[in-house]
């Protein structure tokens, strides 16, 4: 990659004797080798030539002054094999075979930036058997080939230079490249979003902070696809659609990253997605499925538009009625089954879309602290009743200013909470608590420590109106503990 074009290398001028100074003229010749090795970018094929040169004169057009200073033209010659790229008002300097010169670098809009397309597309094509290049512009012609290099020793890559006689000067750049089947260019023309454009129909697209736009491409002829500013890159397996993005690449037209390639699309996807019900559907199916592919890389870009996760909202609603409620198990399912609630399974990626509607998690929490029996006093066990008044006598006396001239029995429930629940204790905090704010599971009562710390913990809860985990609420449990023990001690003492 480092390496560089010699200042004209070596340099063989021969001069044609002749009385016509200007046959003198037009026979003129230099001989300019460079340092690049004949075997340099082996993988590249007449493919990536083509779409180097097209894109260098798509770029200048990109960056044209007018409708005519910088205008692309491309043709082809069927019969001759020749394809035509010109570029219009502009001429080009020997310098722009330096690798690594480009016009191109700051501006965001075109697609090279590294300066190495053209000539390494001169390279390619001098190598490939039956393909050539030729270069006319301001008053010389360049004629590539691959040369024996008496300097280095390799074969590199070297041109002649032809100069024009003042009826060929002209203000163009002409690329010629020779080698380029009928079948060859009809392949490579629908690899150019801006020679064999889709139908604007079948285009949608988003533009982020004030950059070209990135667009999605539907039907089958571009399925699969991604171009980077017009320009074929690559085939995706797990694309759904076709992908024209404004992004980066490197030095091999190839994506940096795949992460950042599917973290645009799905951006692109769920931005457009609510204004096209054939692509929302898709990709919402996508989503229900669990699948793997493009448009799912970055579940957070649709999760983060609200428009979008409210279109899930209401596709899930009308499918499933407003009473269904979004699970991943068929284990929820049956709970929520057995609490005559409706579960629908859907896929994890699809959930997270579903955030605005009631979640099983905290549904099944929330049934699985409901009582579903409740006792009075006389129907427990005398040790169960005495146990329970011995710790309201001594609450009461201890914690009288919380208890405000009620009593701990007033505000205890012993209760049973469904079967499979590991719930111990509630106690219902807020403004209208109601009329037994603490409940206590009956079976706490089989074993003193256990009730006793459940006791404490659901009445800290009451009065320091603070949630578990709270520094409030640990406080109060601290401190109605020690309230509790000083008054059973002074009982026992007295």
């Amino acid at each position: 990659m480092g390496s560089t074009y010699a200042s004209l290398l070596t340099v063989q001028l021969t001069r044609r004797k002749g009385t016509n100074p200007d046959e003198v003229f037009m026979s003129t010749n230099l001989r300019i080798e460079t340092s690049q090795e004949v075997s340099y970018q082996e993988n590249w094929t007449k493919w990536n030539a083509v779409r180097e040169i097209i894109a260098n004169a798509h770029d200048a057009q990109v960056r044209g002054a007018d409708e005519f200073i910088g205008r692309m033209v491309v043709d082809h010659s069927s019969k001759n094999k020749i394809l035509m790229v010109q570029t219009l008002g502009y001429d080009l300097a020997r310098d722009a075979l330096l690798m690594g010169t480009s016009g191109s670098r700051d501006d965001g809009r075109t697609i090279g930036m590294f300066g190495e397309g053209l000539p390494m597309s001169a390279l390619v094509l001098s190598r490939i058997e039956g393909c050539s290049m030729t270069i006319i512009t301001n008053k010389e012609e360049w004629k590539f080939s691959v040369q024996e290099s008496k300097q280095w020793g390799r074969k590199v890559l070297g041109f002649d230079v032809r100069m024009l006689s003042d009826r060929e000067i002209n203000r163009n750049i002409t690329v010629l490249i020779h080698g380029v089947s009928k079948g060859e260019w009809k392949e490579f023309k629908a690899n150019f979003l801006f020679l064999s454009p889709p139908a604007d129909a079948d285009v949608f697209e988003y533009s982020r902070y004030m950059a070209a736009p990135d667009q999605l491409i539907m039907g089958d002829a571009h399925k699969g696809k991604i171009y980077v500013k017009g320009v074929y890159v690559r085939d995706h397996k797990d694309a759904s659609f076709g992908y024209n993005l404004n992004m980066g690449l490197n030095r091999d037209r190839a994506m940096m990253d795949d992460w950042d390639l599917g973290n645009q699309v799905c951006l692109l996807v769920s931005r457009v997605a609510p204004d096209n019900d054939d692509v929302f559907d898709l990709v919402a199916d996508l989503l229900e499925k669990d699948r793997d592919t493009l448009e799912t890389k970055s579940i957070w870009q649709y999760s983060g538009c609200p428009e979008f996760t409210r279109l899930c909202v209401e596709r899930f609603t009308s499918r499933h009625g407003d009473g269904a409620i979004p699970v991943t198990s068929a284990e929820a399912i049956e709970q929520l089954r057995h609490r005559s609630r409706k579960g629908v399974m859907v896929g994890t990626k699809m959930m997270k879309m579903l955030g605005e509607l009631p979640q099983a998690d905290a549904l099944l929490s929330q049934f699985l602290m409901q009582p579903v029996q409740t006792y009075e006093l006389r129907a427990l066990t005398v040790v169960q009743r005495s146990l329970i008044k011995t710790y309201c006598d001594v609450a009461d006396e201890a914690w009288s200013k919380h208890l405000c001239g009620t009593s701990t029995a007033d505000k205890l429930k012993i209760v049973d909470y469904p079967a499979e629940s590991t719930v111990l204790g509630t106690c219902s905090i807020g403004l209208m608590p109601g009329p037994h704010p603490v409940k206590i599971a009956r079976h706490a009562l089989d074993n003193q420590n256990e009730f006793v710390r459940v006791f404490i913990h659901e009445f800290a809860h009451l009065f320091s109106q603070a949630d578990d985990g709270s520094a409030e609420h640990r406080e109060m449990i601290e401190y109605l503990g020690a309230q509790l023990i000083t008054k059973m001690v002074s009982w026992v003492s007295a």
